[in-house]
């Protein structure tokens, strides 16, 4: 799974699908989308932090996103979105949005915590997008994709980054390298991939920091990046008798 550190819990065209009206509201009453998503993240990450302080285990950048965590985020985003159309206009279709989003935050928020917040053991931040420098080869002219994720001792795999996008003509090659790497990252690995197909894992195994990568030909139909580091343990919320 993914760190909740590493943020991009839900994307705008994930909340499209949640309310097909969002972006249309967003745009007419001038609300930053972004900005909520980013404030909406917070707030799951404080709501989080606080939960794990109570139990007095783990910390934040061991948390692993689940699915009902990213429910909960973009229940959270649409509140905060028509709460702010709503006090703009003082629409009552943007009052009972909000609070409808409101209802299924606290629920999603609920469900989470009672579910358990999932903690990996040695936590890799995913790593930045890759540098990709376009020299002579064999690739096709198009439109391509690279990715890198960080590998650390135990075999253990990040998220992968956001994608690179590159424009290359025909007789092309990528060299492909990584300014940063996590902490805890002995390696890292490549993926590319056309801009209309998945991306597929390049490299037979992981390369060292500071090492190139030189995509000449291809790309290979290798795995698909995974989600992450498998979690290590639950928290769950603790209950007092009496």
């Amino acid at each position: 799974m993914a760190l909740l550190v590493d943020g991009g819990l839900t994307t705008v065209a994930a909340l499209k699908e949640h309310d097909t009206g969002v972006l249309e509201t967003a745009a007419g009453e001038g609300i930053d989308l972004a900005g909520k998503l980013r404030l909406a993240e917070n707030e799951v990450r404080a709501d989080v932090e606080r939960f794990l302080a109570r139990a007095g285990r783990g910390s934040i950048g061991q948390v692993a996103v689940s699915e009902s965590m990213r429910l909960w985020h973009a229940w959270k985003t649409l509140e905060a979105v028509y709460r702010d159309a709503y006090f703009s206009q003082l629409n009552d279709r943007y009052g009972a949005r909000w609070k409808h989003y409101k209802a299924m935050a606290a629920e999603q928020r609920h469900a989470v915590l009672e579910e358990g917040i999932g903690l990996v053991g040695q936590p890799l931040r995913r790593p930045g997008k890759p540098a990709v420098l376009v020299e002579s080869g064999a690739l096709g002219a198009g439109a391509y994709q690279v990715l890198a994720s960080a590998v650390n001792a135990l075999g253990e795999e990040s998220a992968a980054s956001e994608a690179q996008m590159v424009v290359a003509g025909p007789g092309s090659a990528f060299r492909v390298t990584l300014d940063w790497l996590p902490d805890g990252a002995t390696g890292w690995l490549v993926y590319a991939g056309t801009a209309e197909s998945a991306a597929g894992l390049q490299t037979a195994g992981p390369l060292a920091p500071g090492e190139a990568f030189v995509l000449a030909a291809g790309p290979q139909a290798g795995r698909p990046p995974v989600q992450g580091q498998a979690v290590r343990e639950w928290v769950l919320r603790t209950r007092r008798l009496g």
